[in-house]
């Protein structure tokens, strides 16, 4: 391997795991969004 060539795997490699992180949040927080919904009503009863 050129040393160009590892810097450019490493690259796909992190914006790979950047990828996985962004999806990862954006589940987490719509998660969340739904969590709240169904939390609202149940707080208001007690």
């Amino acid at each position: 391997f050129s040393s160009d060539e590892t810097q450019i795997k490493m690259l796909f490699q992190m914006q790979e795991n950047v990828g996985i992180i962004i999806l990862t949040f954006n589940a987490l927080q719509k998660w969340h969004v739904i969590y709240l919904k169904l939390a609202m009503p149940y707080n208001k009863l007690n």
